[in-house]
């Protein structure tokens, strides 16, 4: 097999879960000038003060020199010793590439990285961009390099696959069919196109270099993984499925050769030192396709997600937000690379002193203007309450019959301790975890999609104590939130709006809608509140339960509203095909405010700063974020690093109007601030 080696993840194997984890070390920080806040006369001095995390985990490669890992996330390419382990380089892609679809050549100088339709080649020594290949007759998903480094394949969704020579910048073939994945034999005859769900595609295919003749086909099944597969040096395609397990199959023929059945779809790789099939788990296993045993690698040694073997077989990594590094002799785990988890959430506590940012849960303390990281925890955060003093996680263990359930537990940010469990187990789907607005209510919606209607449980407990105060069933959850004043838990879901009390569960008042209710959101003062639908926007009056408003602008493509801190004006993004719009609105009169046109794309967000001069947006023709100003209705400043922005909805200004926080789409985090001079830098975590 080829020395270079790429691990693709199909799914993750289930770890038991840790409650409680040593905080790591608060590292020292040089104190800046304070911060002001953003406003439309410093806007031309706002910059990107921090990235927070390494980006989600793309692909995994043995560098050519056989001493190098190559860990390619979607924020960029970061290098490690493959004896120590420590990092060497960070390699930064060109400005406003994000590696979503990204592949690197065998001897390591060149990376392509694809934007829509175009390609772009370039230097992994200098991040410049040496060569675009331009007419993918529709966007690109997937590409691969040639064994020799002399051609570039690049697939999609849509039809077709495509062969470049690298030399001239043309395209010397064509091939019919659709592809999630791309990858050459070893010796560079072959290509594979595999890993379009069906009905889009029911096969894979493997032609033949040289010419463009298609040799072989194979059925695709229903995948929400991407399949993983590779071609072995003896010309055996070996590939994994969802519900089919692992296949062995000629490349001629496509005939299946052998197939090792599977309870679930672990992760699998294809061991380069020895010929054998990896299987993911605890212990990780060995398939041996030749003799169809199956034995341990090591008992000791365990992972998923990714699982990628050294050149000389000493060594395995395996893992996904940590990479896990192995001694395959000794059966030990010799280091661990943190950091890769794609981050999902950046919320401000109410005093902009913290910022809370999960999956893994960080704490990063913000004071005057100068920033350290206090905590990193290993849970995954759902919620934290308003002072930033804990947060609620999810975690798993098995019972006495040895099933697993799913719990909710509390944890003190200073110390990453659990310290209250609640009661009763949660189902596998959860949404809108909240705390009440003087933390001493804890809110949660779990539920099964597949169960149908009236499935969903609205559970509140005391934080004081972990008890359930009340459960109710509600109708296709979609929304939850407390009133300022705690006194209301508001719920909306498949037509119905209801008002409960918190303390009893008893509804106070319910109401039918002509179509779900996708968000809502109160003032700050709690006299109205924003339901927003797929048909309308109504307003309420909380005293009287009266209707004040109605919008005629639903939000079924895009479920981007903000209230501004002083309750008067109401932002929304709309969608009424073809057209796209961002509006503003008096909350009070129902009057237009201003409203703009823009190719703004189906994930957009808005979002107030604190005195409602200033208006951010994400989706202005699918690039990166924006920032309006109220009055005049005019674009100040744009940024489009990267092309889009998380489907979350984590765009913020901090409360006291100094910093604006965005999840990228690249699974890192981003800070800016408005500085004249020197401006801080928070520290990348872990």
């Amino acid at each position: 097999p080829s020395s270079t080696f790429t691990s693709t993840p199909t799914a993750s194997a289930t770890a038991t879960p840790t409650q409680t984890v040593t905080p790591s070390a608060v590292p020292t920080f040089t104190p800046t000038p304070p911060l002001q806040p953003i406003t439309a006369s410093n806007i031309n001095q706002l910059k990107e003060i921090s990235q927070l995390g390494e980006g989600k985990i793309n692909r995994l490669d043995w560098w050519p020199d056989d001493q190098t890992l190559a860990v390619t996330t979607y924020a960029g390419i970061y290098l490690y010793d493959a004896n120590t382990f420590q990092q060497i380089k960070y390699i930064e892609p060109p400005d406003k590439f994000t590696l979503f679809n990204v592949a690197l050549s065998p001897d390591g100088h060149t990376v392509a990285s694809a934007e829509q339709n175009d390609i772009h080649l370039w230097d992994t020594n200098t991040s410049q961009v040496t060569q675009v290949l331009d007419g993918h007759p529709n966007e690109v998903n997937t590409l691969a390099f040639s064994p020799d480094n002399l051609y570039l394949a690049s697939g999609g969704y849509q039809r077709p696959v495509q062969l470049w020579d690298l030399r001239s910048g043309e395209v010397i073939l064509t091939f019919q069919g659709r592809s999630a994945y791309l990858d050459f034999s070893p010796d560079g005859k072959f290509l594979v196109s595999a890993g379009v769900d069906r009905p889009y595609d029911d096969y894979g295919r493997v032609w033949e270099v040289s010419n463009g003749e298609l040799i072989s086909t194979f059925p695709n099944t229903y995948n929400y993984y991407k399949p993983w597969f590779q071609i072995s040096s003896d010309e055996k395609l070996i590939y994994s499925e969802w519900d089919e397990g692992i296949h062995v199959r000629d490349i001629h023929t496509g005939e299946i050769i052998n197939t090792l059945l599977l309870e679930s779809n672990p992760t699998i790789n294809f061991s380069g030192h020895d010929g054998k099939i990896l299987i993911g788990g605890n212990p990780i296993q060995i398939w041996d396709s030749e003799t169809n045993k199956i034995s341990v690698l090591h008992e000791n040694v365990y992972g998923g997600g990714y699982l990628m073997v050294s050149p000389d077989g000493s060594k395995l990594v395996s893992g996904l937000g940590t990479l896990f590094v192995w001694d395959l002799e000794q059966g030990q785990e010799l280091t661990s690379l943190s950091g890769f988890s794609e981050l999902t959430s950046a919320e401000f506590s109410l005093d902009s002193k913290r910022l809370a940012i999960t999956r893994p849960t960080s704490i990063l303390g913000l004071d005057s203007g100068t920033q350290n990281l206090d905590k990193f925890c290993g849970p995954e955060a759902l919620g934290f309450s308003n002072d930033g003093s804990r947060f609620s996680a999810t975690f798993s263990e098995r019972d006495e019959d040895g099933i697993w359930k799913k719990y909710i537990s509390l944890f003190d940010t200073s110390t990453c301790e659990e310290v209250l469990r609640f009661d009763g187990e949660i189902e596998t789907e959860i949404s809108s975890p909240i705390f009440s607005p003087d933390g001493s209510l804890f809110a949660l919606a779990h539920g099964d999609s597949w169960k149908g209607e009236g499935k969903w449980k609205i559970d509140v407990w005391n934080t004081r104590d972990g008890k359930l105060n009340f459960s109710l069933t509600h109708p296709r959850f979609y929304s939850m939130v407390f009133s300022p004043d705690g006194s209301y838990l508001v719920v909306g879901g498949s037509k119905t709006i209801r008002f409960i009390n918190p303390r009893t569960g008893e509804i106070e008042f319910e109401d039918f809608q002509t179509s779900p209710i996708r968000e809502l959101r109160f003032t700050q003062d709690g006299s109205l509140l924003v339901s927003a639908g797929y048909s309308d926007i109504q307003t309420w009056n909380t005293n009287t339960f009266e209707k004040s408003f109605s919008f005629p602008y639903g939000v079924k493509n895009l479920d981007g509203i903000d209230i501004s801190t002083d309750g008067t004006m109401l932002a929304l993004m709309h969608t009424p095909y073809p057209a796209r719009f961002l509006r503003v609105w008096n909350l009070l009169t129902g009057e237009s405010i201003f409203q703009t046109e823009g190719d703004f794309h189906n994930w957009g967000k808005a979002k107030f700063n604190q005195d409602g001069t200033l208006l951010v947006t994400t989706g202005l023709s699918s690039k990166g974020i924006q920032i309006w100003d109220i009055n005049t209705g005019d674009l100040l400043w744009s940024y489009e690093r990267y092309p889009t922005v998380y489907d979350h909805d984590f765009l913020n200004f901090s409360p006291d109007g100094k910093l604006l926080t965005f999840v990228g789409g690249d699974g890192t985090v981003r800070v800016f601030a408005a500085c004249d001079q020197e401006c801080p830098v928070l520290q990348t975590f872990p």
